[in-house]
């Protein structure tokens, strides 16, 4: 019956519970535009503007990102 009402227990969610998302703790490669995470059993990442590169990653896990400048 497929308009039939599901009747069941409803639940309020604390979203403030969610851990937020970081980019520290982790292990970070380069790829184009793309860092991705190859510490994590899951894969994730995050976009980077193109014209910046990976260059290191800080005592807390966090990539450190610069700018590439062009010399004439």
């Amino acid at each position: 019956m497929p308009n039939e009402e599901v009747k069941g227990e409803q639940h309020e969610i604390d979203l403030s519970q969610i851990p937020k998302a970081t980019l520290e703790g982790h292990m970070w490669r380069q790829e184009g535009i793309y860092l991705h995470c190859t510490s994590c059993p899951f894969n994730h990442g995050t976009f980077i503007e193109p014209g910046y590169q990976l260059y290191g990653i800080d005592d807390n896990g966090a990539p450190l990102i610069r700018k590439i400048v062009v010399k004439n």
